[in-house]
Order: structure tokens, then C-alpha cells, then sequence
């Protein structure tokens, strides 16, 4: 793309603050979760998937859990 459009230049900011997308002078922002009822326009970009993860060290200190949040041994 930078080929293509060598005058372009994207700039990115990563936050968890909520962010005034317009006053800030944002031109384009990926949320992730509800958009609340605002003027904005949204598009489905995609879904989004977590996983909690843990070195096995930290398990071996504090044990685990199962799916639903059960303490295992």
C-alpha cells in the first residue's frame, strides 16, 4: 500500500480510555464491544476472540481454573 500511496500516512493510538473520536480528530477508529447510541456510523469488521493464558509457573502458584470459573486442584 505505502507503494501505491507513498503520500500516505497512518498514525496509530491504542488506548482503554473511551475516545472523542471527532473532537480528537480521529478519522477512522476499530472499538471493540456495544457502540452506545451516538451519530457515528459503525461496521462489523469482524468477530473477536480471547483467551485467557498462564505460564505454568503461575498455575503451579495459584492453581487453575475450569470453563465455567471452578477452582481445579
Amino acid at each position: 500500500m505505502a507503494l501505491r500511496h507513498p503520500q500516505l500516512h497512518v498514525a496509530t493510538s491504542y488506548t482503554d480510555r473511551f475516545v472523542d473520536l471527532i473532537g480528537e480528530g480521529f478519522d477512522c477508529a476499530i472499538r471493540v464491544g456495544y457502540l452506545q447510541d451516538s451519530n457515528l456510523v459503525a461496521r462489523r469488521v469482524g468477530p473477536m476472540f480471547g483467551k485467557f493464558v498462564a505460564s505454568p509457573a503461575y498455575i503451579a502458584a495459584h492453581g487453575s481454573r475450569d470453563a465455567g470459573g471452578a477452582r481445579r486442584p
